[in-house]
């Protein structure tokens, strides 16, 4: 595996930084994670917002839709 110490990664390497194909990144992930326009040309994926997708995909964190059922005044003493 290569090495992935920069925090923002061009498309090849985000979808190996999660395991997917460059195709199926596109198509799942690039929707969900939007990339950072780096230079006219050139885009990027933040590594630690693929982090939080793979959480999320994990169950780690709640998805849109269980924020909306939330009731924020739940969490007053």
């Amino acid at each position: 595996m290569s090495d992935f110490g920069a925090r923002v990664l061009p498309v090849e390497k985000a979808a190996e930084y999660v395991g997917l194909s460059k195709s199926t990144f596109l198509s799942e992930v690039a929707p969900v994670v939007r990339p950072i326009r780096l230079t006219e040309r050139r885009v990027g994926w933040d590594r630690l917002l693929l982090d939080r997708w793979v959480d999320m995909k994990q169950g780690l964190l709640p998805t849109e839709a269980a924020r909306e059922r939330v009731n924020p005044l739940s969490m007053l003493p």
